[in-house]
């Protein structure tokens, strides 16, 4: 009985990580597609920038922000720890 319920638990084990490995397999090729059609449509509208030239401003603007966030963070990081060596 202790014997056949160790195979089960085996056989179990093995079937999840097969069914785990096919899983992550799928989610890389997922994401791989979107950034290969995200790709294509980017430069599909670099291309007829003269029609999308609103979104391409927007997407350029929101860059910068984050750009802006980025340092300002890091700056933050960098004053709190030397507050903390002065104090």
């Amino acid at each position: 009985m202790l014997a056949s319920s160790v195979v089960d638990a085996k056989t179990r084990l093995q079937n999840g990580r097969k069914v785990w490995k096919k899983e992550r397999i799928m989610k890389m090729i997922l994401r791989r597609s979107v950034l290969m059609q995200t790709a294509a449509l980017k430069k599909c509208m670099e291309a007829h920038s003269y029609y999308y030239a609103p979104l391409l401003q927007a997407e350029k603007g929101i860059e910068e922000e984050k750009e802006r966030s980025k340092k300002e963070y890091r700056n933050d990081v960098v004053l709190g720890q030397k507050e903390k060596e002065v104090s």
